[in-house]
């Protein structure tokens, strides 16, 4: 085994015993790519290779189609988790919200350490591409909603799950790149210094 990642429930890993790329769901039947007719699910902690069947024409009925599993454990597994490089961080109602570049991430609700989990529910984790220009240069949380700033720009994203968050961009003067730690929050007002002069 050489590689192994788990994001979540999703099950990543590359197999040079096996010379394929696996990539599939927990305790679920999946596909890989790099060996032909072949499939992979977790059960329990041990993996399992399966083989399809024989599937010629001229190949018996009760093998065509079928699958032969083959059993293969692993050992000496390195499990990671798959973080976002984030160059600002804060917190709101139980998750962390991060930015970098032109990205604004949350992680999974009660969960700091996973950041691409999206299954449809209230705790999903989220990922929004802004059309602003420039980078982000810091971010920071109030009782009502999440701020995000740039040199010349102010996101603000309101909201109490992932599919009812909105966002709002105004074009004012934002945080400048020089002085990140100059953003705070005081008795909930936001004091940050912009290119020009102190804002609240």
């Amino acid at each position: 085994l050489k590689d192994f990642l788990a994001v979540d429930d999703t099950v990543i890993f590359n197999s040079t015993s096996a010379g394929g790329l696996f990539i599939g769901m927990k305790d679920k039947e999946c596909q890989c790519t790099g060996v032909s007719n072949t499939s992979i699910g977790l059960s329990a902690n041990t993996f399992k290779i399966s083989e399809t069947a024989n599937t010629a024409e001229d190949a018996p009925d009760d093998e065509k189609g079928g699958v032969h599993p083959v059993p293969v454990t692993f050992t000496n597994l390195t499990i990671k988790k798959k973080l976002p490089e984030l160059d600002f961080v804060c917190e709101s109602n139980n998750r962390l919200w991060g930015c970098k570049g032109n990205t604004i991430y949350a992680s999974k609700l009660g969960n700091p350490l996973i950041w691409y989990c999206y299954s449809g529910l209230l705790t999903d984790s989220y990922t929004l591409d802004v059309g602003t220009t420039g980078d982000f240069t810091g971010c920071i949380s109030t009782p009502n909603y999440v701020i995000f700033l740039k040199e010349n720009y102010i996101h603000k994203i309101y909201g109490e799950k992932p599919s009812s968050y909105q966002l709002t961009t105004v074009n004012a003067q934002g945080l400048s790149a020089d002085s990140p730690y100059s953003l705070t929050n005081y008795n909930d007002t936001i004091f940050f210094k912009s290119k020009n002069e102190i804002m609240t």
